[in-house]
């Protein structure tokens, strides 16, 4: 006599699926986040912004257009330059004191007081000499 393996015989559980899939259950939490990966490749420069530059040089438009810039190295002093305005004459790095309209010169006497027309800027624009009258009683 032969003896044969058989299956048992499963029994059919609530598990099994019977007749199609059901709804989709809610999602599950968020598992603990994975390793750093490997860092990618360098992507392109920005646009506008060139690269170099050293320690000191200051980034700076080189024309009207957008995203023209260079380094530059800005200089050590910054007088200023050109024509001066206001309460000066000349140009820069040298101006003078512009005229106020008085002579330079002394003013009132022991028998004369000066009158001063100060502006602003407390600059004397304006001189007048008056006299003095001496009146006893």
């Amino acid at each position: 006599m032969a003896w044969y393996y058989t299956e048992p015989r499963r029994r059919r559980s609530e598990l099994d699926p019977v007749g199609g899939a059901g709804p989709a259950g809610p999602a599950g939490p968020t598992g603990p986040a994975g390793p750093q990966g490997a860092p990618g490749t360098p992507g392109t420069p920005g646009a506008g912004v060139p690269t170099g530059g050293t320690t000191g040089q200051v980034l700076q438009k080189t024309a009207a257009g957008d995203y023209v810039t260079g380094w530059t190295t800005p200089p050590t002093s910054l007088p200023p330059s050109g024509a001066a305005g206001g309460s000066l004459a000349g140009t820069y790095p040298n101006p003078t004191l512009a005229a106020s309209g008085v002579t330079a010169g002394s003013y009132g006497t022991a028998r004369t007081i000066p009158t001063l027309t100060v502006n602003a800027e407390g600059r004397v624009t304006g001189v007048t000499v008056v006299t003095l009258v001496a009146q006893w009683k």
